[in-house]
């Protein structure tokens, strides 16, 4: 990720016991947790809090509990897809996590623009070195959507943020179709630096 200038980033992982989260009892189960390190990290004087789930567990909540912006990485990336196309679709892990996927983009309204979820069948924790498994599974499920007309996907999990540049290239090479590959986590790094300089 190219990072703009001046920012420092800290790592904060939440004091629960799940690996991954792939229900909404398991976003309910960790909210507490990620409250607590939101708070924490404005208390040591951090500026911004970013929530690195796609389901976006403990967001509004945690925005209600800290003066300081705080941030997943789904809503910015939906607002960015909409704007760049009438259609996008989100690339999941796992099948479990389109139906969480679909709550999020009937909360912020664009589920008329969002084309119907598809996973590539690998937990989050497993995608380093498993890239013949997740071009092989996408190549696969990518097939609607591009036959409906879909160009623009969302990298459905902070997990599989190192792969558009694998994805776009293999989509262009076997399918012969040029797509666009959000990665979440840019984008709102970048949608809190803009907050940030305009505050």
């Amino acid at each position: 990720i190219s990072m703009p200038e001046n920012i420092e980033c800290n790592i904060r992982l939440p004091q629960n016991n799940l690996l991954e989260i792939t229900s909404k009892a398991d976003e309910n189960t960790v909210i507490p947790s990620i409250i607590e390190a939101v708070k924490q990290s404005e208390e040591e004087g951090y500026d911004a809090a970013l929530v690195y789930c796609f389901g976006e567990p403990g967001v509004k909540e945690s925005q209600s509990e800290v003066n300081i912006p705080v941030l997943g990485i789904a809503n910015p990336s939906m607002y960015y897809a909409a704007m760049l196309s009438e259609q996008f679709a989100v690339i999941a892990s796992l099948e479990a996590h389109c139906p969480l996927i679909n709550i999020l983009v009937e909360q912020l309204g664009l589920a008329h623009k969002m084309s119907k979820p598809f996973a590539v069948g690998i937990s989050p924790k497993d995608f380093d070195g498993n890239d013949e498994v997740l071009i092989g599974n996408l190549i696969q499920h990518i097939k609607p959507s591009l036959d409906a007309g879909v160009r623009v996907f969302i990298l459905g999990c902070g997990s599989m943020q190192s792969k558009s540049g694998l994805i776009k290239r293999a989509v262009r090479e076997e399918l012969g179709v040029s797509i666009t590959v959000i990665n979440p986590l840019e984008i709102s790094i970048y949608m809190i630096y803009s907050l940030l300089q305009l505050r």
